[in-house]
C-alpha cells in the first residue's frame, strides 16, 4: 500500500513539510488516517514546545495514538526523556 501524502495546503503540514527529517518521520509513522490533521495537531504542540524547549527535558505525550509529536519532537529537541503512551498497542512493534 502507498504511503499517504500530506496535503500542502495547511500552515503547520507546511512548516512540517520543511524539515529535512519529514521523509524519516513519515516512513516511521506509517500509513495513518487524517494525515494533515495528525501533522497539524502535532506542530501546533511543537511550535509551543519551542517557546518553553529551554525549560523543560521530558515530553509525556497521553493518548498519544500514532506517536506522531513524540517522533517529531524527537528529530527536533535532545529531550532527556521523550514518552509516548496511548492505550493503543499499534505502535509497540516499532
Amino acid at each position: 500500500m502507498k504511503r499517504k501524502v500530506p496535503y500542502k495546503d495547511n500552515k503547520y503540514v507546511l512548516e512540517f513539510l520543511n524539515y529535512k527529517c519529514h521523509e524519516d518521520i513519515l516512513n516511521i509513522i506509517g500509513n495513518i488516517n487524517n494525515i494533515d490533521k495528525e501533522i497539524s495537531e502535532a506542530m501546533s504542540i511543537v511550535k509551543l514546545i519551542k517557546r518553553f524547549k529551554n525549560k523543560t527535558n521530558t515530553l509525556i505525550d497521553f493518548c498519544s495514538g500514532n506517536a506522531l509529536l513524540p517522533i517529531i519532537t524527537a528529530f527536533l529537541f535532545k529531550f532527556d526523556l521523550n514518552v509516548a503512551i496511548d492505550k493503543s498497542d499499534q505502535h509497540l512493534h516499532k
